[in-house]
């Protein structure tokens, strides 16, 4: 039986350092919750590479974000988003996610993420995604087709055409100085890029879409499994993500990366370190608040 018993929402708004006192809905309210979830809560995949497997139950994984104080992927932290949410009194649909496949111009047949649709005592509605653990949006987005929405972290619009709707990112701009941490090989730079959309020759990019019909919890199973089972790119390239107002750092594979928003068109790379397995221990637990129970298994750039 499930023991939603031990789920508290006071411990989990301390979890992610929530400073605002309300518990009436609002936008600010939930703004300030998806911003203490993506600065405290990091999207990380380490499980999957020396851990357990991970379990779609919400009492299992509350214990390990919010008492564990471990990350997760898109489907944990949006789950457990949309359980505080609905306690406040939020109105909270369950969307599919769709992750773009930019080469072959096409979306993910089988959804492998989960979006959040919120609204309250109003006819806005908003977009929602505390797990995309990348360059997505992380405030909620103005549930209004192509209007452009300025974020800490970059500009986003939202589409449609007949399946799904789409979220886009604008291309945003590289600053190069000459303090900038330098790499010493094409993979090392390329994986600095790897959480971002990028074409040159295009303004705006597609970061993945959504799906049009709500599901449930129970629905969202197939997509959670898919995840850790048949997801190419997860299975093969370790993440863990936080974001702040100012910057996101990050792990791929052995690469630590730091970043930091000079406004929404802008990024300036801070730091960039490869790690030994210890190294990456170490960062993990004073930049991520990250102590692992087991040991890391990871594919690592030489």
């Amino acid at each position: 039986m499930v023991d939603f018993t031990i789920m508290d929402l006071e411990r989990y708004f301390g979890r992610i350092n929530l400073k605002n006192s309300s518990r009436q809905p609002s936008l600010e309210l939930l703004k300030d919750i998806c911003m203490g979830s993506v600065s405290n809560i990091p999207f990380e995949t380490l499980d999957m590479f020396g851990g357990k497997r991970k379990i779609w139950d919400l009492p299992t994984i509350y214990q390990n974000i919010v008492e564990k104080k471990r990350g997760g992927f898109c489907y944990e932290l949006n789950g457990l988003l949309q359980w505080a949410l609905k306690l406040l009194g939020y109105k909270v649909e369950l969307l599919k996610g769709y992750t773009y496949i930019s080469k072959d111009n096409q979306f993910q047949s089988i959804s492998d993420h989960l979006v959040l649709l919120v609204s309250w005592n109003s006819e806005e509605k908003y977009l929602t995604d505390v797990g995309w653990g990348g360059s997505s949006f992380v405030l909620p987005l103005n549930f209004k087709m192509g209007v452009e929405q300025s974020q800490p972290n970059g500009i986003y619009r939202l589409g449609e055409n007949q399946d799904m709707y789409i979220v886009e990112k604008k291309k945003q701009t590289y600053l190069k100085t000459e303090d900038q941490p330098r790499f010493n090989s094409k993979t090392e730079e390329h994986l600095a890029k790897i959480d971002e959309t990028g074409y040159k020759d295009i303004p705006w990019n597609i970061v993945f879409g959504v799906g049009k019909v709500p599901c449930t919890f129970e629905d969202c199973k197939v997509g959670h499994d898919f995840a850790q089972d048949e997801n190419e790119f997860l299975k093969a390239t370790p993440i863990v993500v936080l974001q702040s107002v100012e910057k996101r750092k990050f792990f791929v594979k052995n690469l630590y990366y730091e970043k930091k928003y000079i406004d929404p068109d802008i990024l300036k790379l801070e730091r960039f370190q490869k790690c030994s397995v210890e190294e990456m221990y170490d960062i993990l637990r004073k930049e991520f608040g990250i102590n692992l129970d087991f040991e890391l298994n990871i594919p690592c750039v030489e």
